[in-house]
């Protein structure tokens, strides 16, 4: 191979640097010395000397004979000096190139030009060539370089074992070098992390094995002659893959640079235009109080009434206008409409024409046009809510969830970022869900996200359920990967080929694993916050049993427990029942389901589900144990059982179900069993009046209370922000939910007392110092009991019974689900869902989140069928089609 061809790999390294001492490569100088040696051995022509050291340099083979090269050394040179000058364009600052110094590269190009020989094309057979080279080559890293060491001296160690190529080490951080020289310390160059090329992978393999953790001895007097090699062998890698992340540091160095900028440059504007509107509102201000100390001089000195400039007399009192508007005639100008006392009483004698009331016009749920400008142009962020839940729900919902800091919006759409004030709900909801199965025997695992393809394609219809939803990893960096990778959309598929490991006997069973995890699922309708996102957090249990009578059993256990999640926790009110074959889990044997009503918006919200999976996955993966009844009467083995199994999650919908059903206009409304805090406490009726004497006996019997209800298990706080009015921290804290507060005052302290609010309904009462801990407890149990009975006694309202068509659709206008006597046939739910879009009060319009007449569909089968209301066989008949009906089934719009 032509030491040409072996130059054009040089566009793969980090850029040069004429410094020696913070060289990551080894410098022209040092190795100069180290070629002495075998200069001696070779052709002892400059010319040959030349080419062998620029061999080295570059990680070229030094035993090439110069008959190869039918270039002069002046052109190699130049066409080097070329490739480094674009290689420095791509690459890092940081990094040293290992290459002549300035001053021979200038005379290696001034040679060049006197020759004026061309350089020859690379051809496919020499790039050919050079490619079979590179995948020869083999990386070795070094994850410490020992104080002091240099590339050079790391060459003369390493290449006793074999030819080497390029060396790289990276220069320690420049602050932690000034910082260690500022104190004292060596001022040499230290390097933290290396790489070496050798021309020989199998030889790198060797050094790599024989090397790692042995000492590297030499002279006893030298730096590094008790320290140890921390080396590694890098399969698969090349010096490409190291220019890479060179790169990718250097693009997100300079993102993260930008970044800061344009923050600095936000804040900046903000500052100084709250500066400029400081200084307007003070100008405002002087000149204000000037005009009226000015009046006030002129009134004491002239009484009611005072003479202008030219000669009129001027009432100094305020007065009304022939306009019905005020003013005073020191301060109103004769242009400007200041009658004389003549010409008022003149005017006095017309008769006033009556004013006229405008009709009223309903308030707009919307901004003031000049608050919104004036928030425009200071930055300012509004913090209350502007639409009202009854009004505009969609962007009710989504000011509610943000400005209550439950959630802040993302760069990837429908990603959204979950703040403590939400996650903190979410570990409540997961600490009693997580002892409640543990004491069932289910114990937590953590499977990882990818899944290969090819076990996705193992089962083609729980494939299809999440087609179009999954996401792909295709790429490794610019490498495609040689099998696309699934982000789980759910983790059948990751958990079952171990399960099929793990399952022998019926010893083994039964085997119930959950995971708290989060799974991708790539929406493309219209994302909304904790109801519908690309990314969730959730819960998933998967079980295996030996028999179906286990697995029933389990459905059902799990699906309780999640009612309770909702109706103890949540207090949200939720109906219990039995997808339909259309809308049960892709691949499974039926589904249990919670469906949730949303009164707004009249929709269903499915809450969680329980699957039994039946023996599908178990066959399809080889879930499978010996039977134990054992061989047959005539010797044979019987054939192996295959497991039952079910699968059941819970997701971060749950938060998102509450914020719906609960919210007002005013923001959250928490049940007091999940909250993150269940009270704050605020201190009331301090100003500038108050006694020292009394600011510390109310900031003592704050702290008190604080301290008492902690004590009592109940999450409280504390808001003692002096730069906030009191007024502001209640709106602020009942935007965020909080179920109680205590208000504190001077009066409460001498009188041994506390005013509590609730924020569920706003009703307050005085609680007494010595009972506030069970006074309050009593209250939280008040309010989470009250939030339920309210939602349940809404939801009920709106469950209504239909069994002629003709009020199906009136019903589901009305926001009300429909329960009907239905057939279960899977041809007439499609109808159902058809029919209820056709003639639904506004067909026309788009089924988005506001179009009421998106289609029906089955919300489930309620497991409590009405008592009242018995289906007999043979004379029910399905309200859509006709056909004999089977049970009663819960129909409605949902999310």
């Amino acid at each position: 191979m032509s030491a040409k061809v072996k130059a054009e790999d040089i566009f793969n390294l980090p850029e040069d640097d004429n410094d020696s001492d913070a060289s990551g490569y080894d410098s022209d100088e040092q190795q100069s010395s180290q070629l002495k040696s075998k200069k001696k051995t070779t052709t002892p022509s400059s010319k040959s000397s030349s080419k062998k050291k620029n061999a080295v340099i570059f990680g070229l083979d030094q035993n090439e004979s110069d008959d190869d090269n039918d270039y002069s050394s002046q052109d190699e040179d130049d066409g080097q000096d070329e490739l480094q000058e674009q290689a420095a364009s791509t690459t890092d600052s940081r990094f040293q190139l290992d290459d002549d110094k300035e001053d021979d590269s200038k005379n290696a190009r001034v040679r060049g030009a006197k020759k004026q020989k061309k350089v020859k094309p690379l051809t496919p057979e020499a790039l050919e060539k050079f490619q079979a080279a590179r995948e020869k080559t083999g990386i070795v890293y070094l994850s410490r370089i020992p104080p002091f060491m240099k590339p050079v001296k790391l060459r003369h160690l390493l290449g006793k074992f074999g030819e080497l190529g390029r060396v790289y080490l990276a220069p320690e951080d420049a602050k932690v070098a000034a910082r260690r020289k500022k104190y004292g310390g060596n001022k040499k160059q230290n390097f933290t992390e290396g790489w070496v090329e050798f021309l020989d992978k199998s030889v790198a393999k060797q050094v790599a094995k024989t090397l790692n953790a042995t000492i590297i001895g030499g002279n006893k007097n030298s730096y590094y002659h008790d320290d140890m090699w921390n080396i590694k062998y890098l399969s698969k890698f090349k010096w490409d893959h190291l220019t890479e992340r060179i790169a990718y540091e250097n693009a997100s160095r300079a993102q993260r640079l930008q970044t800061e900028i344009n923050q600095a440059k936000r804040e900046n504007k903000f500052i100084m235009t709250n500066i400029e509107k400081s200084k307007m509102i003070k100008n405002m201000e002087e000149k204000k109080a000037a005009k009226r100390k000015a009046s006030e001089g002129e009134g004491a000195s002239s009484g009611m009434t005072s003479e202008s400039s030219d000669g009129k007399i001027r009432r100094a009192f305020k007065q009304r206008r022939l306009d019905g508007k005020t003013g005073s005639a020191g301060s109103v100008t004769a242009a400007e409409g200041s009658v004389p006392v003549v010409a008022a009483a003149e005017g006095a004698a017309k008769p006033r024409t009556p004013k006229v009331k405008a009709p009223q016009v309903p308030k707009v749920n919307k901004m003031a046009p000049k608050a919104k400008k004036e928030a425009a142009s200071t930055g300012a962020v509004q913090i209350g809510i502007e639409y009202k839940k009854d009004v505009d729900f969609p962007k009710w919902y989504q000011q509610v969830v943000t400005r209550s800091e439950m959630l802040e919006y993302y760069d990837v759409s429908g990603c959204y970022i979950l703040r403590p004030w939400s996650y903190n709900i979410w570990q409540e909801i997961q600490r009693w869900f997580d002892s409640e199965i543990q004491e069932l025997g289910v114990e937590n695992s953590y499977f990882p996200m990818f899944v290969p393809a090819k076990n996705l394609e193992k089962e083609k219809d729980h494939v299809e359920g999440f087609a179009a939803e999954v996401a792909w990893v295709t790429k490794a960096g610019s490498t495609d990967l040689e099998e696309p990778l699934a982000v789980r959309p759910t983790s059948e598929t990751v958990m079952y080929p171990y399960y099929a490991k793990w399952v022998r006997s019926h010893r083994d069973l039964p085997l119930r694993l959950n995971q708290w995890c989060n799974v991708v699922r790539w929406e493309f309708k219209n994302p909304q916050p904790f109801l519908r996102t690309r990314e969730f957090l959730w819960q998933e249990g998967h079980t295996a049993f030996a028999t179906k009578a286990e697995a029933d059993a389990e459905v059902y256990q799990i699906l309780d427990l999640y009612r309770q999640v909702y109706e103890d926790l949540l207090a949200v009110p939720v109906i219990k029942g039995i997808k339909s074959e259309k809308e049960k889990f892709a691949g499974g044997l039926y589904t249990t389901t919670l469906e949730g009503y949303i009164p707004t918006t009249g929709r269903g919200i499915q809450a969680a589900t329980s699957h039994c999976l039946g023996q599908n996955f178990a066959k399809m993966f080889n879930i499978s144990f010996e039977d134990p009844q054992g061989p047959l009467p005539s010797g044979e083995a019987r054939p192996p059982l295959h497991a039952w199994q079910n699968s059941w999650g819970l997701t971060t919908r749950s938060l998102g179900v509450m914020i719906m059903v609960h919210g007002d206009d005013k923001g959250l409304v928490l049940p007091p069993r999940v909250a993150s805090v269940q009270v704050v406490i605020i201190p009331c009726g301090l100003n500038a009046k108050t006694s020292e004497e009394d600011k510390t006996a109310v900031e003592e019997r704050v702290a008190q209370i604080a301290k008492d209800l902690k004590k009592a298990g109940i999450r409280s706080k504390v808001d003692d922000r002096s730069t906030y009015s009191v007024g502001y921290k209640f709106n602020h804290w009942e935007l965020r939910g909080v179920p109680v507060r205590l208000e504190v005052g001077p009066k409460d302290v001498k009188n041994n007392q506390a005013l509590a609010a609730r924020r569920d309904n706003g009703e307050k009462s005085t609680v007494e110092q010595a009972s506030l801990v069970k006074d309050v407890r009593e209250l939280l149990d008040t309010i989470q009991s009250d939030m339920f009975k309210r939602a349940k006694e809404i939801r009920d309202a709106n469950v209504i019974f239909v069994e002629d068509w003709k009020d199906f659709v009136p019903a589901l206008d009305n926001r009300q689900f429909c329960m009907i006597p239905w057939c279960e046939e899977v041809a007439c739910e499609e109808e159902i869902k058809e029919k209820s879009a056709r003639t639904g009060v506004a067909a026309a319009e788009a089924q988005d989140e506001k179009a009421p007449s998106m289609g029906a569909k089955s919300l489930c089968i309620p497991l409590e069928q009405p008592q009242d209301r018995p289906i007999i066989a043979g004379e029910t008949k399905c309200t859509s089609c006709g056909k004999d009906a089977k049970r009663w089934a819960l129909f409605g719009r949902s999310y």
